[in-house]
């Protein structure tokens, strides 16, 4: 709904970048590192990890990802919630660079809502709902903004539909 799925295809347009969808694996890492505790202990939690489990998990990640794009140098996984573990990946990938898609706000809950996406997407079922996620949300994309913002580029969708030419 913000233009994840145009940016994929436009970046795998390039021979050396591979499109690999929406994958749920970083999802996957955070869930095994909290282990069922409170996100408020993610620090803690990550950093009492040995390094090898975490070089399983990244290797791991990896090889999907080969698997998924065999011969690319650059792999995009355009997962929306993504936003959630900025911080994640960057530990994970620190070369990582993240493509921060986004829309204006009531395009975005209009493509979202039209849609009747399930479940996990709830907050696109009411204006009022939306409008509290997306306060929630813009609050933490400029903490990553502030916390690592030389990895994240901004790349609003009605500039890339206007004028892509300029923004690719």
């Amino acid at each position: 709904r913000s233009g994840t799925t145009l940016t994929e295809k436009i970046l795998s347009s390039h021979s050396q970048v591979g499109g690999a969808g929406e994958l749920s694996m970083i999802s996957t890492v955070n869930r095994n590192i909290l282990g069922g505790r409170a996100v408020q202990v993610f620090e803690e939690a990550i950093r009492s990890l040995p390094r090898p489990i975490i070089n399983d998990w990244v290797n791991g990640i990896e090889t999907n990802m080969r698997h998924l794009c065999p011969g690319r140098e650059r792999i995009v996984d355009k997962m929306p919630h993504n936003f959630l573990r900025c911080g994640l990946i960057r530990i994970l990938f620190p070369r990582s660079r993240i493509i921060h898609c986004y829309r204006h706000p009531a395009d975005n809950f209009l493509s979202g809502f039209k849609a009747e996406l399930r479940s996990a997407h709830s907050y696109f079922h009411s204006p009022e709902v939306f409008s509290t996620y997306y306060d929630s949300y813009r609050r933490l994309m400029n903490h990553w903004y502030s916390a690592i913002g030389e990895a994240v580029f901004p790349l609003c969708y009605e500039d890339l539909v206007q004028e892509p030419r300029k923004v690719i």
